[in-house]
Order: structure tokens, then C-alpha cells, then sequence
């Protein structure tokens, strides 16, 4: 008798922080949990990295509460959580997902999503600049850009949703000359 491989193993990545692109959200009804059955959402990030492409899963519970984790993840897209929500509309969506190794029942390793985080965002504002570095009477288009490491965006994002002033590490300029 033959055995047959079907599925390859998957690579176990380092954990931290990935560039990822949604490419699949999946409803699943009456998934039974430690509370009872639950519908949840299932949602599939591609990450890649060092030339390889791998995917990576999430289940969420469907919740609208303001702490769980279907909002955190809504609250990346969305300014404020819709009523309704069309999953194909998250389908190609960029973000960053913040990757964690977790165990199976047996002790097998997987990726889990610990979070999900917006793409690195880049700002671009027209400033004044010194005379020495620039002609006179021109402006200079500066760009700050902002990597945030997981703990200051949860911070940024908890100010946001309690009212409070966000404060931010400071950013990198970068000065394009006119």
C-alpha cells in the first residue's frame, strides 16, 4: 500500500509582525465553543515573506461588542463598526497581523493572529523648511512616516475609543526638495 502526502506542512512562522492581504472571510454557524454553539467569522490573511507565501486563518466570534475581537479587527477598516457587514468587501483589504504560536490539543504547533494592525501608513504634508536647505520661498513636502509597534497602535486605538488625547512616538521626516 502507498501513502500519499495531501497537504505539506505548514511552516511555522516566527512570531511577530507581517505585511498581510485578507483573502478569504467565511461565515460558520452553531460552531460549538466552551459557551455553547456561536456563529463566527472566519477570515484567511496571506502573508508574505522571504519570497514565500503562506496563509494564515482566524476565527471570530460574530460580536459587536467594543472589546471583542471581531470589532478590533473591524475597527482597522472601519471608522466605526457598520450594522451590517458585507465580507466581501474585507477581501483584499492590506493590514499587518501580529502572528502567534499557539498549540493544538496534540501539541502541534500553529500561527495564530494575536492581532490585526493598519498598514504601515505614510503622511504627506507641505511644510515650510529652512532657508539653508531649500530656495527661498519654497516648500518642501515632508513625509512622516509612522511604523507603530503593536503595543503603541493598541494604545493609540484604546485612547481613540475612551476619548483621550493619542500621543505618538516621534515620527521619521523624510524631506523631498520642489
Amino acid at each position: 500500500m502507498a501513502i500519499i502526502r495531501l497537504r505539506e506542512p505548514r511552516e511555522l512562522l516566527s512570531q511577530g509582525e507581517y505585511h498581510a492581504q485578507i483573502r478569504g472571510v467565511t461565515t460558520l454557524n452553531d460552531i460549538e465553543t466552551k459557551f455553547g454553539p456561536k456563529k463566527m467569522m472566519k477570515v484567511t490573511f496571506t502573508v508574505s515573506y522571504n519570497g514565500k507565501t503562506q496563509t494564515v486563518s482566524e476565527r471570530y466570534n460574530v460580536s459587536t461588542h467594543p472589546d471583542s475581537n471581531m470589532s478590533r479587527l473591524l475597527r482597522v477598516f472601519y471608522e466605526d463598526i457598520p450594522d451590517e457587514l458585507d465580507t466581501d468587501m474585507l477581501i483584499g483589504r492590506e493590514c499587518r497581523i501580529v502572528i502567534e504560536h499557539r498549540t493544538l490539543s496534540d501539541g502541534t504547533p500553529w500561527n495564530g493572529v494575536k492581532e490585526v494592525l493598519p498598514p504601515q501608513q505614510i503622511t504627506t504634508a507641505t511644510l515650510p523648511v529652512e532657508p539653508s536647505t531649500a530656495a527661498p520661498n519654497n516648500n518642501a513636502v515632508v513625509r512622516a512616516i509612522r511604523p507603530r509597534p503593536p503595543l503603541a497602535e493598541a494604545a493609540a486605538r484604546r485612547a481613540r475609543r475612551d476619548n483621550l488625547p493619542v500621543t505618538d512616538a516621534s515620527p521619521i521626516f523624510e524631506v523631498d526638495q520642489p
